[in-house]
């Protein structure tokens, strides 16, 4: 077997089955790959759904109970039987080239990672959340990873849509499964700090699709904001290169209001809940001015997910201060501190 491809799934039936059919179009051998989909506990018929998928391809299904991506992906790992492995995210839909054109990389078995395209599906139906996510974050980084002589800088890697060799992903290790999100970025320092290159492929093209209403954004991105302590408590020369580092941007009187906020949600759980239906509500009633109410209000869920991680970690005292006292932007030239051996970091 040349290719394994890994996808990963968590309560995505239908999302799931629209990537299989378009993997059921790949211009790659149908013989030369397989597909392993990692069931990460879901209870929406998923397993129904696999084992009466007519695929084309070699089709594995595994279930396990709930225990996150990291974990999801691990168990693809150890089933996987093919040379090079391929990730994707069950929230994709690929073209038909993508095997053909991650696997032509890997043909001449150079230590090589490659990152493939992930354009957003965006329309004039889309909702003004998913047209919000597009402008703000998956067109500009993906067109910043595109640019003529982009270098990657280690913390930007996804796992949405990459490829790697087999032994050098035993070689580097898993997923790390202490990280309910951010695993992609310490995967990416393990990438790096191995001597990998990280290449860029255009046409190793999946689409998009935003799958998440607001209330699951909120809730993703307090664990964006928990996992972001853990991280840098893990891997403490990543501080100036990590929002973290972006405790006191923004005016003052928002950084007020927010700590306000935040320190009523920890008094009241119930508010983050509130917070998220009441601008799901202003969603359907002022959708052309929904910009400004999202950014704020995801800077305050991304502040309460680092707020409640720091007062349960050890060490977080020195974190927390550098935090408070840190007034710039953070810095965007990570690759020049990463070196190859692991004990080169330097303490915060």
């Amino acid at each position: 077997m040349l290719v394994s491809v890994i996808i990963p799934t968590y309560e995505r039936r239908d999302s799931l089955e629209r990537a299989l059919t378009a993997l059921s179009r790949q211009t790659f051998p149908h013989d030369n790959y397989e597909v392993i989909v990692s069931v990460d506990g879901s209870t929406d018929s998923t397993m129904e759904m696999l084992k009466g998928f007519k695929a084309p391809f070699h089709l594995r299904a595994i279930w396990n109970p709930n225990a996150g991506r990291s974990a999801a992906r691990n168990r693809g790992i150890d089933e996987a039987r093919g040379d090079v492995l391929v990730f994707l995210d069950d929230d994709m839909e690929p073209l038909p080239e993508i095997i053909e054109r991650h696997y032509g990389h890997h043909r001449d078995k150079r230590r090589v990672c490659v990152l493939g395209n992930i354009p957003v599906n965006i329309n004039e139906h889309s909702s003004p959340l998913d047209k919000y996510l597009a402008k703000t974050v998956y067109v500009p980084f993906m067109a910043r990873l595109f640019s003529p002589g982009y270098k990657f800088q280690g913390l930007e890697f996804y796992s949405g849509n990459f490829s790697i060799r087999r032994e050098l992903l035993l070689e580097i290790g898993p997923f790390n499964t202490r990280y309910s999100v951010s695993e992609d970025c310490e995967f990416g320092l393990r990438v790096v700090r191995a001597g990998i290159d990280v290449v860029f492929e255009r046409d190793a093209c999946s689409g998009q699709y935003i799958e998440k209403d607001f209330a699951g954004l909120a809730e993703y991105t307090i664990e964006r904001g928990k996992s972001a302590v853990l991280f840098t408590l893990d891997h403490p020369n990543t501080f100036y290169y990590n929002r973290i580092c972006e405790f006191n941007q923004g005016t003052l009187k928002w950084r007020l209001f927010r700590s306000g906020l935040i320190r009523a949600s920890r008094l009241f759980p119930r508010i983050p809940g509130l917070v998220a239906r009441l601008v799901m509500l202003m969603e359907n009633r002022t959708p052309d001015r929904m910009n400004r109410y999202y950014s704020l209000a995801l800077d305050y869920y991304y502040w309460l997910g680092v707020s409640s991680a720091l007062g349960n970690m050890k060490g977080h005292n020195e974190l927390e201060s550098r935090m408070k006292s840190h007034r710039n932007p953070r810095r965007h030239n990570f690759i020049s501190t990463i070196r190859p051996s692991p004990g080169s970091e330097k303490a915060l």
